[in-house]
């Protein structure tokens, strides 16, 4: 199948990275893992301050399904875990001995008649699930509805992999796959052992397509897709070729350095602590692509010299849906990118009086609108005060789904559950309607909202 999308937009930007990866995990004194990266769990501390781990070692697990577990990528012991309002785990430390010992596998699966470790196992499908959610892996497996990870008890109907990048300084699924292009192959080859459904693979038209080997895998499919953002994203592709119609249909999705873990796991049999990220931004003088520990500190993987501005934020993913960071936390578990914007805090006199020959604008408000080569001047300038919601009709040009956008806003406000699943809560995503905050002449947080709706129906399911 072929996808070509018109609505959404793609910002002209400079300062792109450049397509080196630099390995920057050799500074990671520590990392840090933050268990509210993970919705829809109740975390569980397994140990305590000043306990020995190893990679792979269980730290904390879901208190809703003890069988999912979250490990260590390192080897070394906890210096501090943080906690906020009602004694909520908010950050665990663990220092990094730099050895990454692994835990020792015992699993008689595992190993031969004398006890030597195979490299590839003659495992069912539950001995794989079991080992999966046993190494904390099972956590790279994310589901839709909800954004939340996989239930390994619920067979998916599909499981989808976006290698199409349309995010402001997207990661290069084409340069992290050829640094890892057989562990990326493998992890295809492992979901096919796990999960009885057909795979959709989803790449651009200029993707090099030899570097995917699905071997004679019947079940997987690979489409071409173009579009502006948010094509490349997962939840819009599902939209397209699978789409979620009540909240039993269950969609499995995986970015390509999970797919690695995977792949990394069905050769070695361990856990991968490493993975390739981008490290963007205007005002960055070193753009590029980094190896990183996962999640390993921020200020290990950025140096304050090569931030060209005093004033900044840390985002943890893309400009327009990632979360901010300080620099002595750990990078997102799900995230692979960094973007640093420069904080902008000057309120512009009469600015809407002005042409605006300068201003970077997706309606036809300013002048500017008739520069085709303008450049994004990137910063966290609201531009505006919040407003009532006027009805322009610019969230449905951005939105390239056949989802009436706000109609289903305006559900989730008075929390009609019975609208918000009529109107297609259920394939929604916050960061499918990222562009929709971005062109509301109200300052809507539309993907805040959607996010509250999702919250919603998840205690109704």
């Amino acid at each position: 199948m072929h996808l070509k999308l018109s609505k959404g937009h793609d910002f002209r930007l400079s300062n792109h990275p450049s397509q080196e990866v630099i390995d920057v995990s050799a500074e990671a004194s520590q990392v840090i893992l933050h268990p509210l990266d993970f919705p829809y769990i109740k975390p569980k501390l397994l140990l305590k301050d000043g306990s020995e781990v190893n990679v792979g070692t269980p730290v904390f697990i879901d208190k809703l399904n003890p069988n999912i577990k979250f490990v260590s990528p390192v080897s070394g012991n906890i210096e501090k875990i943080e906690y906020g309002e009602r004694r909520s785990i908010q950050s665990i430390t663990i220092n990094n001995d730099s050895n990454y010992t692994a835990i020792q596998e015992t699993s008689q699966e595992a190993k031969g008649e004398e006890g030597v470790e195979k490299n590839i196992l003659p495992m069912d499908k539950n001995s794989w699930i079991n080992s999966l959610t046993e190494s904390g892996l099972w956590t790279l497996i994310r589901q839709r509805p909800f954004s939340k990870i996989a239930d390994p008890d619920s067979a998916p109907k599909s499981i989808f992999i976006s290698l199409y990048d349309t995010r402001p300084y997207g990661c290069n699924p084409e340069l992290v796959i050829s640094s890892n292009k057989e562990f990326f192959n493998n992890g295809i080859k492992l979901l096919g052992k796990i999960a009885d459904c057909p795979i959709h693979i989803t790449a651009g038209r200029d993707f090099d397509l030899d570097l995917i080997n699905i071997g004679n895998q019947r079940s997987c499919n690979i489409h071409s897709i173009e579009g502006p953002h948010p094509a490349g994203n997962v939840g819009v592709q599902i939209h397209h070729i699978d789409p979620i119609l009540s909240k039993e249909n269950i969609c499995w999705y995986l970015d390509v350095n999970s797919l690695i873990d995977l792949g990394y796991f069905f050769d070695h049999k361990g856990y991968n602590p490493y993975k390739i990220i981008s490290v963007c931004g205007e005002d960055l003088s070193t753009p590029n692509f980094r190896k990183i520990v996962k999640n390993q500190s921020l200020d290990s993987i950025l140096s304050s010299d090569e931030i060209q501005t005093k004033n900044y934020r840390v985002i943890s993913g893309d400009m327009l849906s990632g979360s901010e960071k300080d620099l002595n936390c750990g990078i997102s578990n799900y995230d692979d990118m960094l973007t640093i914007l420069f904080k902008d805090e000057k309120r512009e006199f009469l600015g809407w009086i002005n042409p605006g020959f300068s201003k970077y604008s997706l309606s036809n408000t300013f002048l500017s609108k008739l520069l085709s080569n303008l450049v994004l001047k990137t910063n966290s300038r609201l531009n505006g005060e919040k407003r009532s919601i006027i009805s322009f009709g610019r969230w449905e040009e951005v939105l390239p789904m056949d989802i009436m956008p706000e109609e289903l806003v305006k559900s989730i406000l008075i929390e009609d559950l019975e609208s918000m699943e009529n109107l297609g809560i259920y394939e929604c995503a916050e960061e499918d309607f990222a562009l929709c905050s971005y062109v509301c002449q109200s300052k809507t947080e539309v993907s805040q909202i959607i996010k509250r709706g999702l919250e919603l129906s998840a205690l109704d399911v």
